[in-house]
């Protein structure tokens, strides 16, 4: 299954598919397919998302009553639109690479969404998959859970950290871009690198940036559960995510093949599906986003999605003196 966060984080069956009936379901609509369905066998260092029973009970939940009912959800949003100024943030798409952290990428993305639009803008930053990964106290590439992620956030705080190919923020991700899927010509196959390691916890910043990490933290304040279409709905509209136009996936309940990966809501339309930016950079699917069904509860999609709310009380000090991203 794929996990999504909202911006938000879900996990629904992994895309083994994309084939098959799911293809003649897109087309038999008039829709689209993603041109580049991932290469087969899907192995567990691309869906790397491990759940978390205990955590997800004893979770704070939130339905449609947690938020202001007099607003009208809009048949489209567009966050992009809405919060021009996070408009580069919300829409950046990461390659978790050879290496299974999926749900520490997402929950990276989903974070540092959250910061620019509590923000209004004035922290646009990209929080470090890495350190997320890492800190976990476990082999993030051998995966893990939102609530690693997020108790991590809240607990400790997280740093910045850009792509490989940027080289930016305190602990930028290591490992470089791949291809997961089988029609790339611009990177190499995922198989042909080296496995990725996300076993040691770092509390420094690559050479020459100029914050040490303590001052580089962002922290969060609070975890939950999003139960239903409608929550998840009115969470991305008081929260921020764009919507997208094109194929829409709609998972074989009979496929049992897949596994998990954890991948980011950042967007809704009328026609009935969710935009996800996937960790499997831009040259997968729609220029790395995928659209899938909505209403039906796909895969979960509609229930039980997991959020998190920034501290803006914590946010690091004196931000716009600083250069906030340093190339080496």
């Amino acid at each position: 299954m794929i996990r999504f966060f909202v911006s938000s984080l879900l996990v629904v069956p992994i895309f083994s598919t994309l084939t098959g009936q799911d293809s003649d379901d897109i087309n038999r609509n008039g829709l689209s397919e993603p041109k580049d369905p991932p290469s087969d066998p899907v192995d567990i260092r691309r869906r790397g998302y491990i759940p978390d029973p205990l955590r997800m009970r004893t979770a704070k939940k939130r339905t449609r009553d947690h938020y202001d009912l007099t607003v009208k959800i809009p048949e489209n949003f567009d966050a992009a639109e809405n919060w021009p100024e996070c408009a580069d943030v919300i829409n950046n798409i990461r390659d978790q690479s050879n290496c299974g952290s999926c749900w520490a990428v997402a929950a990276a993305g989903v974070i540092s969404d959250r910061i620019c639009i509590s923000t209004k803008g004035k922290y646009k930053v990209s929080i470090s998959s890495i350190a997320t990964a890492s800190c976990g106290g476990r082999d993030g590439c051998h995966g893990g859970g939102e609530f690693i992620a997020f108790h991590e956030f809240i607990a400790d705080g997280l740093p910045t950290g850009s792509e490989v190919d940027k080289h930016e923020g305190c602990q930028p991700y290591p490992f470089k871009k791949c291809a997961h899927h089988i029609n790339s010509t611009v990177y190499p196959p995922c198989d042909s690198i080296p496995s990725g390691h996300a076993d040691t916890c770092s509390h420094k910043c690559q050479a020459g940036y100029p914050r040490k990490y303590e001052d580089d933290l962002f922290f969060g304040k609070d975890e939950y559960i999003l139960l239903n279409e409608e929550a998840t709905q009115r969470e991305i509209l008081a929260n921020g995510f764009d919507n997208y136009t094109g194929g829409i996936y709609q998972h074989d309940p009979d496929e049992t093949k897949g596994g998990g990966h954890a991948v980011r809501i950042v967007g809704e339309n009328g026609t009935k599906y969710w935009k996800i930016a996937n960790s499997w950079n831009e040259g997968w699917g729609e220029h790395g986003f995928l659209r899938i069904i909505r209403g039906i509860d796909d895969g979960g999609i509609d229930s039980l999605n997991a959020a998190v709310s920034i501290d803006t009380d914590r946010l690091p000090k004196k931000w716009a003196t600083y250069a906030p991203r340093s190339r080496v």
